[in-house]
């Protein structure tokens, strides 16, 4: 069995951190929410923090003892209830939207009944995107048994389960886990588009065209880590362009990162953030990206701008083809996260299905009835939409 420590805002300080992307992430990033509290960081994530240390892997924990309902990546709730609704929300064909309403308006109430709200989360780096769940079969069992003695009325779920990372969904199925499909993401890889067939010719043909048009975009782009950072501080209006998109545009379940997670992420050594700023006032910043590197590929982060321009300016075409550039220039694949699929296919990124691994074999047979009956629908009816809307 593996050795498996749980640390608290309290006892991490006596945590010593692997010499890994993941360990510095943890140490660099993770670790002083830990400590200062999610709140500080996340206007609407008010909750208590762990970093399971199993064997020489760190693995960072979300608690949700189940009142906790208001951001996407910490309640599933939040997620499959209310995140999933705002989308609905947006679908065009009218019979279908208002069947699918329906549909979330009693699942609501029948998973609230059912007390799906309280889980631990393993492998949530409180990030849109996270990196790969890099345990063995051995510690993910080892960590269950931990877990389910010291949560015994939580589901465990394992997050950053993906189709693209082979060995780690084998792994995942193989521990007898219920798995539910989370989303769809979309990873692009140079050789892709250097396969040599027709569909792969017009990506490439929309690949070029897009790094023409970064080269000659009418914003200038800017590193905003390090030296950068010290002359101008940027957080407020990368917090301002960040929610424009994703809390006012999306969902209001999103994750409310405020000035001081921007403050707190520009200092990282662990994020690259890049700024679009206006050629004719280079103090004007008119958008951003984050991302940052995994051991086996780069993860987009954020994406930031102002929604009514980035159609009119190629704001977002620019943020997706720097990623794409930076990915090709460092040889590895870039996750370029959910949404805008049919504009990602079209420069080659392959869509995949992003997993939750639920552990539920220590909960009441109510309980265990709620996780199968989501299981159920997600794993059928929303992967269907998923897959035909190229969400």
């Amino acid at each position: 069995m593996a050795e498996v420590t749980l640390y608290d805002r309290e006892s991490v300080v006596h945590l010593r951190f692997p010499n890994t992307r993941a360990g510095q992430l943890a140490a660099d990033y993770f670790l002083p929410i830990v400590k200062n509290g999610t709140r500080n960081y996340i206007d609407n994530v008010d909750q208590p923090l762990l970093i399971a240390k199993v064997d020489n892997e760190v693995v960072p924990l979300v608690i949700n003892n189940g009142e906790q309902d208001r951001c996407y990546l910490t309640s599933p709730i939040a997620y499959y209830i209310h995140y999933v609704a705002d989308f609905i929300s947006t679908i065009n064909q009218k019979s279908l939207r208002i069947s699918l309403q329906l549909l979330i308006y009693g699942l609501k109430h029948i998973f609230g009944l059912l007390k799906l709200n309280r889980v631990v989360y393993v492998n949530n780096w409180l990030l849109p995107t996270g990196p790969f769940l890099a345990l063995e079969r051995k510690q993910v069992e080892s960590l269950i048994k931990k877990l389910s003695c010291q949560f015994p009325q939580h589901a465990i779920v394992f997050k950053g389960c993906t189709e693209t990372a082979h060995e780690q969904l084998k792994r995942m199925a193989e521990t007898g886990l219920l798995k539910i499909v989370h989303r769809q993401v979309y990873t692009w890889d140079q050789s892709t588009v250097e396969d040599i067939n027709l569909s792969t010719a017009k990506q490439r043909r929309t690949f070029k065209t897009d790094q023409k048009f970064l080269k000659n975009t009418p914003y200038q782009l800017s590193c905003m880590n390090g030296k950068h950072v010290e002359k101008l501080d940027y957080s407020q209006a990368l917090s301002n362009l960040y929610r424009e998109l994703y809390v006012k545009k999306y969902s209001r379940y999103s994750l409310q990162y405020n000035e001081r997670w921007f403050q707190h992420t520009l200092t990282s050594e662990c994020f690259n953030f890049v700024g679009f700023f206006n050629k004719a006032s280079e103090q004007t910043l008119e958008g951003f990206i984050s991302y940052y590197k995994s051991e086996q590929q780069l993860i987009s982060s954020l994406v930031g701008h102002q929604t009514l321009e980035a159609k009119d300016t190629g704001l977002y075409r620019c943020s997706i083809s720097y990623l794409c550039k930076q990915s090709k220039e460092e040889n590895l694949p870039v996750n370029l996260s959910s949404g805008a699929g049919e504009f990602k296919r079209r420069r080659g990124a392959k869509p995949s299905f992003e997993f939750d691994f639920v552990y539920i074999d220590h909960l009441s047979k109510w309980q265990q009835f709620g996780w199968r009956l989501l299981a159920l629908l997600y794993n059928t009816l929303a992967k269907k939409i998923f897959t035909t809307m190229k969400v």
